[in-house]
């Protein structure tokens, strides 16, 4: 049989990656995909330069420069996921199967690897080997086995928090969606703040020019502005680092995801802890759900722009807004509020978790406050003798040192319905 793969295979090869669900429901991908897919067909490899992908497929301008705008290498890295999980799941057997290597935009079609057949004397010597092999496994797994009966007594003694029982003990897993808020960066790599009202999606970024979106329009003169999406916060940091050491010491594992590269299959089939507010994660502010209180934007007596959290069903002994106090010689916080919010995910036996605060100090702290084990004491008895909530939300205070949550309150906590999430709306990146 030749080796040669045909144009016939390698179209068939191509409208099968093109045809992966995680990569139609994105439209960005797909149109790339397509790009990179037609210049490899049609050995075009000089049109594969980052510039020349930003301006064709992108329709960025004539002076995108690369150095300042890393949108073709960030979506070449969630192109090249895509294209490693379609091989590992459905296309595992596809018989020609496509490569994005590192380091470049070139396409390589290369036949999957079949079965060698071997003689009779080779396969007793292999056999021998494999016995050898199999002896030592064998020994090491009973080492293992001690060890994951050490391991596991010793999770035992673990405190369990209740926020994040259905994370660990469910059939799903658990992926983590940090913000990394949109900025403007200029030509030295300052960072402006964009619009406050202006959230946009990674295809809707695309079609605005840079300038319109700027907060204060009296810069415009300081261009040109390229959109970065690369900042996230230090209390992001610090809850990655914190779920990741609490799920691993209970043998669980964790993934990551930039919240302005999330879609909604990766939504739909895992539990997922969204790290900031709905004003920095895209996704979660297209989410119809009903909830008793929610992020708004106010101006601090600063007049800079600050984020509130807002009761909308305030009970008695609440307040109807909950706003950071300031230090009065810097105009910083010294006390913030966070939210805790948990709902049930879009398929049975799924979870969706918000860890946000009105700073990211404040992210931090409702993140430290659901890896505590004593939490039990704050929260009402019921939630362990006859299950969890379908909706609740937790309110916290924390006092802010350093830019860091030092004194963390139980406030208050509000009970929802279960909500419906079919009639939520997403955007595709």
């Amino acid at each position: 049989m030749s080796k040669e793969i045909s144009p016939e295979q390698r179209k068939s090869a191509l409208q099968n990656l093109l045809s992966y669900p995680p990569i139609v429901e994105s439209p960005v991908l797909h149109h790339f995909l397509e790009f990179l897919g037609e210049k490899a067909l049609h050995g075009e490899h000089e049109h594969l330069k980052e510039y020349a992908i930003a301006t064709q497929v992108f329709k960025k301008s004539k002076n995108f420069d690369p150095r300042m705008d890393p949108i073709v290498r960030v979506h070449a890295r969630r192109l090249r996921e895509k294209v490693e999980q379609y091989y590992q799941r459905p296309g595992h057997a596809d018989a020609v199967q496509i490569e994005f290597p590192k380091g470049s935009y070139l396409l390589n079609f290369s036949r999957r690897r079949s079965r060698l057949r071997v003689s009779e004397s080779v396969f007793r010597w292999v056999s021998l080997a494999l016995l050898a092999v199999l002896l030592v496994q064998s020994a090491l797994w009973v080492r293992a086995l001690r060890l994951q009966r050490a391991a596991s007594q010793s999770r035992q003694n673990l405190p369990e928090s209740p926020i994040l029982a259905p994370f660990l003990n469910g059939p799903s897993p658990t992926v983590v969606a940090f913000s990394n808020d949109l900025f403007l960066k200029d030509r030295d790599g300052n960072l402006l703040r964009l619009k406050p009202e202006e959230k946009l999606d990674l295809a809707s970024r695309m079609q605005i020019k840079p300038e319109d979106l700027l907060a204060s329009a009296s810069l415009r003169g300081g261009g040109p502005f390229y959109l970065d999406a690369d900042y996230t916060g230090t209390g992001d940091a610090m809850c990655i680092h914190l779920l990741t050491r609490y799920f691993a010491q209970r043998g669980k594992t964790l993934n990551f995801f930039s919240a302005s590269l999330f879609n909604l299959q990766e939504l739909r089939d895992r539990n997922v802890i969204f790290l900031g507010s709905p004003r920095e994660n895209i996704i979660l502010s297209k989410m119809n759900v009903a909830l008793d209180m929610q992020f708004v934007r106010r101006n601090n007596p600063a007049n800079r722009p600050f984020l509130a959290i807002e009761n909308l069903k305030p009970r008695v002994g609440e307040q109807r807004l909950y706003e950071a106090r300031l230090t009065p010689a810097t105009g910083e916080p010294e006390e913030v509020y966070a939210l805790i919010s948990y709902l049930p995910g879009l398929v049975a036996d799924s979870h969706i978790l918000i860890l946000a605060g009105e700073s990211t100090a404040g992210t931090q702290c409702a993140c430290e406050y659901a890896v505590d084990g004593a939490v039990k004491r704050e929260l009402p008895a019921a939630w362990y003798t006859s299950g969890l909530p379908p909706l609740y939300q937790i309110l916290l205070k924390t006092s802010v040192r350093d830019f860091g949550p030092i004194h963390t309150q139980y406030v208050t906590h509000h009970v929802g319905t279960q909500p419906d999430l079919a009639t939520s709306t997403f955007p595709k990146p």
